[in-house]
Protein backbone atom coordinates (compact mmCIF):
# COMPACT_ATOMS: atom_id res chain seq x y z
CA UNK A 1 0.00 0.00 0.00
CA UNK A 2 0.97 3.25 -0.95
CA UNK A 3 1.36 6.59 0.91
CA UNK A 4 -0.83 8.21 -1.92
CA UNK A 5 -3.09 5.16 -2.18
CA UNK A 6 -5.46 5.65 1.10
CA UNK A 7 -6.84 9.21 2.28
CA UNK A 8 -6.13 9.49 5.45
CA UNK A 9 -8.88 11.05 8.22
CA UNK A 10 -7.90 14.69 9.14
CA UNK A 11 -8.98 16.76 11.97
CA UNK A 12 -11.19 18.44 9.79
CA UNK A 13 -13.02 16.06 8.70
CA UNK A 14 -13.75 15.55 12.72
CA UNK A 15 -11.54 12.14 12.71
CA UNK A 16 -8.65 13.59 15.38
CA UNK A 17 -6.22 12.58 12.81
CA UNK A 18 -4.66 15.41 11.72
CA UNK A 19 -1.92 14.39 8.87
CA UNK A 20 -3.18 15.05 5.07
CA UNK A 21 -1.34 13.66 2.41
CA UNK A 22 -0.06 16.34 1.07
CA UNK A 23 1.45 17.38 4.11
CA UNK A 24 3.12 13.15 4.02
CA UNK A 25 4.08 13.41 1.07
CA UNK A 26 5.72 16.86 1.53
CA UNK A 27 7.48 15.05 4.67
CA UNK A 28 8.93 11.95 2.32
CA UNK A 29 10.07 14.39 -0.14
CA UNK A 30 11.97 16.20 1.86
CA UNK A 31 13.40 13.14 3.83
CA UNK A 32 14.56 11.42 0.47
CA UNK A 33 16.43 14.91 -0.48
CA UNK A 34 17.78 14.81 3.20
CA UNK A 35 18.64 10.95 2.71
CA UNK A 36 20.75 11.60 -0.18
CA UNK A 37 22.30 14.85 1.39
CA UNK A 38 23.55 12.43 3.88
CA UNK A 39 25.13 9.99 1.79
CA UNK A 40 26.99 12.32 -0.12
CA UNK A 41 28.51 13.89 2.62
CA UNK A 42 29.22 10.43 4.52
CA UNK A 43 30.99 9.61 1.32
CA UNK A 44 33.35 12.28 1.36
CA UNK A 45 34.30 10.90 4.94
CA UNK A 46 34.67 6.99 4.10
CA UNK A 47 37.90 5.65 2.69
CA UNK A 48 35.83 2.12 2.16
CA UNK A 49 32.78 2.86 0.19
CA UNK A 50 30.66 0.27 2.34
CA UNK A 51 31.80 1.17 5.91
CA UNK A 52 32.87 4.34 7.70
CA UNK A 53 35.32 3.71 10.55
CA UNK A 54 34.24 5.24 13.83
CA UNK A 55 37.37 7.88 13.33
CA UNK A 56 36.04 8.79 9.88
CA UNK A 57 32.48 9.08 11.58
CA UNK A 58 34.03 11.35 14.50
CA UNK A 59 35.65 13.44 12.12
CA UNK A 60 32.32 14.05 10.12
CA UNK A 61 30.60 14.61 13.48
CA UNK A 62 33.62 17.35 14.36
CA UNK A 63 33.23 19.11 11.21
CA UNK A 64 29.75 19.29 11.51
CA UNK A 65 29.39 20.39 14.81
CA UNK A 66 32.18 23.14 13.83
CA UNK A 67 30.14 24.40 10.97
CA UNK A 68 32.39 23.02 8.19
CA UNK A 69 29.47 20.84 6.63
CA UNK A 70 26.38 22.40 5.05
CA UNK A 71 23.09 20.91 4.93
CA UNK A 72 20.59 22.62 3.41
CA UNK A 73 18.42 19.67 2.75
CA UNK A 74 18.36 18.75 6.36
CA UNK A 75 17.45 22.48 7.69
CA UNK A 76 14.95 22.65 4.90
CA UNK A 77 12.54 19.37 6.15
CA UNK A 78 13.67 20.54 9.87
CA UNK A 79 12.40 23.78 9.23
CA UNK A 80 9.07 22.35 7.63
CA UNK A 81 8.57 20.10 10.51
CA UNK A 82 8.96 22.98 12.87
CA UNK A 83 6.08 25.16 10.92
CA UNK A 84 3.48 21.93 11.42
CA UNK A 85 1.18 22.09 13.96
CA UNK A 86 1.94 20.65 17.40
CA UNK A 87 -1.56 18.00 16.39
CA UNK A 88 0.51 17.33 13.16
CA UNK A 89 3.37 16.97 14.71
CA UNK A 90 2.26 14.65 17.54
CA UNK A 91 0.29 12.46 14.98
CA UNK A 92 3.40 12.18 12.71
CA UNK A 93 5.85 11.04 15.73
CA UNK A 94 2.74 8.41 16.86
CA UNK A 95 2.64 7.41 13.13
CA UNK A 96 6.68 6.75 13.26
CA UNK A 97 6.88 4.98 16.37
CA UNK A 98 3.21 2.40 14.90
CA UNK A 99 5.66 1.96 12.03
CA UNK A 100 8.83 1.31 14.22
CA UNK A 101 7.20 -1.19 17.16
CA UNK A 102 3.98 -2.97 14.47
CA UNK A 103 2.24 -2.55 17.74
CA UNK A 104 -1.25 -2.14 16.86
CA UNK A 105 -4.35 -3.89 17.18
CA UNK A 106 -5.21 -5.39 13.26
CA UNK A 107 -8.36 -6.23 13.93
CA UNK A 108 -9.77 -2.94 14.91
CA UNK A 109 -11.38 -0.68 11.74
CA UNK A 110 -8.51 0.50 9.61
CA UNK A 111 -7.76 4.46 10.20
CA UNK A 112 -9.10 6.27 12.95
CA UNK A 113 -10.15 3.51 15.00
CA UNK A 114 -6.88 1.86 15.13
CA UNK A 115 -4.95 5.06 15.46
CA UNK A 116 -6.80 5.89 18.68
CA UNK A 117 -6.10 2.62 20.15
CA UNK A 118 -2.43 2.87 19.24
CA UNK A 119 -2.38 6.79 20.61
CA UNK A 120 -4.23 5.77 23.79
CA UNK A 121 -1.20 3.08 24.94
CA UNK A 122 1.65 4.80 23.23
CA UNK A 123 0.50 8.81 24.28
CA UNK A 124 2.84 8.86 27.17
CA UNK A 125 5.58 9.02 24.05
CA UNK A 126 4.18 12.21 22.69
CA UNK A 127 3.24 13.81 26.19
CA UNK A 128 5.00 16.87 28.01
CA UNK A 129 7.37 17.13 25.13
CA UNK A 130 7.78 20.25 22.95
CA UNK A 131 7.05 20.21 19.28
CA UNK A 132 10.49 20.97 18.84
CA UNK A 133 11.54 17.54 21.41
CA UNK A 134 9.22 16.09 19.05
CA UNK A 135 10.44 17.00 15.92
CA UNK A 136 14.58 16.36 17.41
CA UNK A 137 13.24 12.85 17.82
CA UNK A 138 11.05 12.56 14.24
CA UNK A 139 14.82 13.66 13.07
CA UNK A 140 16.74 11.13 14.95
CA UNK A 141 15.27 8.45 13.46
CA UNK A 142 17.39 7.33 10.29
CA UNK A 143 15.38 5.33 9.05
CA UNK A 144 12.13 7.13 9.03
CA UNK A 145 10.81 6.49 5.46
CA UNK A 146 10.33 3.29 6.20
CA UNK A 147 8.65 3.88 9.91
CA UNK A 148 6.46 6.01 8.11
CA UNK A 149 5.45 3.92 5.06
CA UNK A 150 5.48 0.65 7.06
CA UNK A 151 3.12 2.78 9.98
CA UNK A 152 0.79 3.89 7.49
CA UNK A 153 0.58 0.58 5.87
CA UNK A 154 -0.38 -0.40 8.58
CA UNK A 155 -2.79 2.18 9.75
CA UNK A 156 -4.97 1.55 6.47
CA UNK A 157 -4.43 -2.67 6.08
CA UNK A 158 -7.39 -4.26 6.33
CA UNK A 159 -9.13 -5.48 9.21
CA UNK A 160 -7.05 -8.58 10.45
CA UNK A 161 -4.28 -8.21 8.34
CA UNK A 162 -1.18 -9.64 9.98
CA UNK A 163 1.00 -6.71 10.85
CA UNK A 164 3.83 -9.65 9.94
CA UNK A 165 2.85 -9.28 6.03
CA UNK A 166 3.18 -5.91 5.96
CA UNK A 167 6.09 -4.98 4.15
CA UNK A 168 9.35 -2.97 5.43
CA UNK A 169 10.83 -2.03 1.76
CA UNK A 170 12.37 1.16 1.94
CA UNK A 171 12.14 1.12 -1.92
CA UNK A 172 8.44 0.69 -1.79
CA UNK A 173 6.27 3.55 -1.36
Amino acid sequence: MSIESTKPFSKENGNGFTLTLEILRKIVELKELEKTETDQISKLYRADNNVITMTEALKQWQDEQAGKISRPAYKELESYLLSLTMENVVDLTLLMYLGRDMDCNMNLAPGKDRFLEFYDRYSDIVCGRSKEELVDVVLEKTPLLMYLRTGYRLLFAPVGTSADTISHNWDEV
